[in-house]
Parts: structure tokens; sequence; C-alpha cells
């Protein structure tokens, strides 16, 4: 599955990001929009994904408060 997460600060590595989302299931890609915050992340597992979105959709990360939902 594949999730998008915005919100967060623009001086945060994609690594960094991939070892938030790493604690709740498998990431197996990661695409981080230059500049941007906006991220593109691949979960193989639907169930990690979702628990994934539920866990830290309006979490905060560095102050900032970030939105974590499913690509359509």
């Amino acid at each position: 599955m594949r999730i998008r997460v915005s919100g967060f600060p623009t001086i945060l590595h994609k690594y960094k990001l991939k070892r938030i989302f790493s604690e709740l299931g498998t990431v197996t890609d990661i695409q981080k929009e230059r500049g941007k915050s906006i991220a593109y992340l691949t979960m193989p597992y639907d169930y990690q994904a979702r628990k994934a979105m539920y866990s830290l959709d309006g979490s905060k990360i560095l102050g900032r408060t970030i939105k974590v939902e499913e690509c359509l």
C-alpha cells in the first residue's frame, strides 16, 4: 500500500521518516519531494500501512503535526 505523509518539517531527511514508519512495519520505498513537506511511502502489507496511518496521523515530528493518508 502506498501512503502519503505531509506536514513534517522540510529539513527532515527521508531516512529519518523511514525509520519512524519502520517501527510500525516494513517500508520498501520512500520518495520525498525536494524542498516540500510531502513524502510517499510504500508498505507491502496493508495491515501495517493502516496501523501506521492510524498511529501516526495527527502526531508531531519536530513540533509539526503530520497528516498520513492512503494514496488512491
